[in-house]
């Protein structure tokens, strides 16, 4: 049985109108979600402009349609909206349809989409829900849960795009130049460790996914513990044996803490050393590169964690007192890189810091960022991510069983897109949105997933996330952003219609 009750997965005003939709509405309908937009935080707004990382749905879908619909919902459902109308009275709900869909055993429903993972227009439908007949409410049922894919689909989006931003840093800062090789260093230049500014598990398991889709450093277990499920056991994020202060605090002296991580992390280990519980110049200078100069011996690797303080200067603490004991090299470039003694810096970044105020200072002080150390960021992965920032949004776009096509028209790109769709990628950047004959069940590129009380193989498929990171980081190199994403076919359709509805100029 589902965790969920899904007759209310819904707004109150959706699942109250059935006995306000015209009747052709009420027997057939459907709608797309589309992103706007995508707005995107300081320090990556330069870079894949034009670019939305589309994923996330398969893991929605499923919550919601793998399971049929049962009379406990239904009966839940009745006595909870008791309760729940301001007027003291029944809220009122389309109970003869829920209990038609229990009868039924299945949802009556056809459901489009995108590929988890590909490469999409801002303005461009991402899904498409289609009612059966005499289910045209149920189409537009669950409108707020579908739309909760904009949070995945943001998270993949900015990381994407840092992951181009650090394929170009060690492309110009590093002597790499097997393309494989670069993006495997870039994939390390970031670690989530956003757990704690999650609202709930569910969420760290949502966006901590979403992370790993482009890199691979992560504090967050049960994102990685959710990829790798969906993965089939395959490897997919990884983090390091790391000192946290109450570790370092609990030992008699500082220095017993970082000896006995290096004991447990042994021979040719990586370990994290957080180094300012103290005295911080202290801990790096003559306790941590003494103890790196063992590790050069051994092939092991110390890595020093500052966690506050002035950003720039924590990490130089590091980085100098690494060149000045010789615990570095000078690659090609001319720029320093370390050997057994590096950094990983977290403390309030957000990409903007990091490729400002880091990385740009660094270069300019002679070191290589990526061979030197990694970043670490929090609850900025988070709290930069909204659903106003993708101006993502489920629309009617057809009624009745001839599918007429309906669109909003509105001021401040609010408006909608009309009709069955058809999405039709291309590398040229010209339209990808055409009409769509809804006989012929051709949607182009919005696949079916979900039809009917049955997942297809498309479905199937988008669930091993191994397969969705591999389309992450493959199309979006390739995307080419349309210039204008509706066919002329498409804005005929929206000029017809706001001939008919539309008395002033929007």
């Amino acid at each position: 049985m589902s965790t969920i009750n899904r007759i209310l997965c819904a707004d109150a005003y959706t699942l109250a109108s059935f006995d306000l939709v015209s009747a052709e509405m009420r027997d057939q309908s459907a709608y797309h979600i589309v992103f706007r937009k995508c707005e995107v935080p300081r320090g990556i707004e330069d870079i894949g402009v034009g670019k939305i990382v589309f994923h996330g749905l398969t893991r929605i879908l499923r919550q919601l349609f793998e399971t049929p619909l049962t009379a406990h919902e239904v009966d839940e459902a009745r006595r909870f909206l008791a309760t729940f109308h301001l007027g003291g009275k029944q809220f009122p709900a389309d109970f003869a349809m829920w209990d038609q869909i229990v009868r039924l055993g299945y949802f009556p429903l056809r459901i489009y989409a995108r590929r988890d993972g590909s490469t999409v227009n801002a303005g461009e439908p991402v899904v498409q829900v289609i009612g059966d007949p005499g289910f045209g409410e149920l189409a537009g049922h669950f409108e707020s849960k579908l739309l909760q894919v904009w949070a995945p689909s943001a998270r993949a989006t900015h990381l994407r795009r840092w992951l181009e931003y650090n394929e170009n840093l060690v492309r110009e800062t590093t002597d790499l130049v097997d393309a494989a090789d670069i993006r495997g260093l870039a994939q390390t230049q970031l670690s989530d460790f956003g757990d704690r500014a999650s609202s709930c598990s569910e969420e760290s398991e949502v966006l901590g996914m979403a992370h790993l889709t482009c890199f691979h450093g992560t504090d967050t277990v049960a994102g990685a513990y959710a990829a790798w499920k969906a993965s089939g056991g395959k490897a997919t994020g990884s983090s390091v044996r790391a000192l946290a202060h109450r570790v370092v605090q609990g030992h008699p002296e500082e220095i017993d803490s970082f000896k006995r991580l290096m004991k447990v992390a042994g021979p040719g280990g990586i370990g994290s050393y957080v180094a300012d519980c103290y005295d911080y110049p202290h801990a790096v200078r003559e306790l941590l590169v003494p103890m790196a100069r063992e590790a050069a011996l051994e092939g092991s690797t110390i890595v020093a964690r500052p966690d506050s303080g002035d950003t720039l200067e924590a990490v130089r603490v590091v980085l100098d007192a690494a060149r000045d004991a010789g615990l570095c090299r000078t690659n090609g470039k001319g720029l320093i890189e370390m050997t057994s003694l590096r950094y990983i810096y977290a403390d309030h970044l957000d990409f903007a810091r990091i490729r400002h105020d880091l990385n740009k200072a660094l270069i300019a002080a002679g070191y290589s960022p990526p061979g030197c150390g990694i970043y670490g960021m929090g609850g900025m992965l988070r709290n930069n991510i909204s659903r106003d920032a993708m101006g993502a949004v489920m629309k009617v776009c057809s009624v009745g069983a001839s599918h007429r096509p309906v669109a909003k028209f509105a001021p401040g790109g609010k408006g909608s897109i009309p009709g069955l769709v058809a999405i039709r990628p291309n590398g040229s950047g010209d339209p990808t949105v055409f009409p769509a004959d809804s006989s012929s069940n051709d949607f182009g590129a919005l696949e079916l997933l979900y039809d009917r009380g049955h997942f297809t193989r498309a479905f199937d498929e988008d669930a091993d996330f191994a397969t969705v990171r591999a389309r992450v980081l493959r199309d979006y190199d390739t995307f080419i952003p349309s210039r204008q994403v509706l066919s002329p076919a498409v804005r005929a359709t929206l000029e017809k219609l706001a001939a008919h509805h539309v008395r002033r100029v929007v």
